[in-house]
């Protein structure tokens, strides 16, 4: 590999760092990715793609949260989770049973808000 190519190499290597390096730290302050504006309004239909493992949305009230990270750790099981993930049921009663603790760390897992979709508001 000529020189020239080794610091292109580098160079994209360097960019893609950056980037993994600003991903993961984004995960770890506990943002989602997705979540960078506060104002994230989501519809029913949009959240009921969010119902499987790899991707575990919750909704509390309106509010909505990503139980991914959580799933495979969560005492109760997977299951627990992925029976009402994708807004198949409201997690308030839920999300009252857990510690204080545990709803303040839920906090950081905010992902929007869920709204009506168009068409169904319009009539």
């Amino acid at each position: 590999m000529s020189k020239e190519a080794k610091r292109n190499n580098d160079a994209k290597n360097d960019e893609s760092s950056s980037n993994l390096l600003a991903l993961l730290s984004s995960i770890c302050s506990g943002e989602s990715p997705e979540n960078n504006n506060a104002q994230n309004t989501y519809t029913m239909c949009q959240l009921k793609r969010h119902n499987h493992a790899e991707s575990a949305w919750i909704l509390v009230g309106d509010t909505i949260y990503d139980a991914t990270p959580y799933i495979r750790s969560h005492p109760g099981g997977t299951e627990t989770i992925l029976r009402k993930s994708g807004g198949a049921a409201d997690c308030t009663e839920d999300m009252r049973f857990h510690s204080g603790r545990a709803q303040r760390e839920w906090r950081k897992f905010k992902v929007g808000t869920l709204v009506a979709c168009p068409r169904q508001s319009s009539s």
